[in-house]
């Protein structure tokens, strides 16, 4: 898909073409922000389109459980995207892993081993420090 929008109707694509993939997500909880939506559609940079190509930023996986900090997209509600990276993160049993195709990224957080809660707790202690 493209991920460039026309301002003046973001239903439509923008002149140039900035390559993008997009997921359709089933939401199970919010951490923070108005999402009223059971499924959404989350767009990460990379893919192909149109005979253009991009590294794909993040490959999800059907029946994986993941944790995602996402934009609202310029269509708004249900569409969101990746503004910033790293922004999504794998959660299985009692782990929490960066999803990331970027080298980098990946380097900088693989030595990391949050349990689930550790994670929950640093990121909801996070949240309310902002709110303040």
């Amino acid at each position: 898909m493209n991920l460039n929008r026309d301002p003046d109707d973001p239903e439509k694509e923008g002149g140039t073409v900035t390559v993008g993939t997009e997921y359709q997500v089933t939401v199970t909880d919010v951490l923070k922000g108005d999402v009223k939506q059971d499924e959404i559609f989350v767009s990460v940079q990379g893919g192909s389109y149109q005979n253009q190509k991009a590294p794909l930023k993040s490959t999800l996986e059907k029946g994986k459980t993941y944790l995602f900090f996402l934009f609202v997209a310029a269509q708004g509600p249900p569409h969101y995207y990746d503004g910033t990276q790293p922004n999504i993160f794998e959660i299985s049993k009692d782990k929490v892993e960066l999803v990331t195709n970027v080298e980098q990224y990946r380097q900088t957080f693989q030595d990391v081993n949050l349990s689930k809660t550790a994670f929950y707790s640093n990121l909801k202690q996070a949240i309310q420090s902002t709110e303040q």
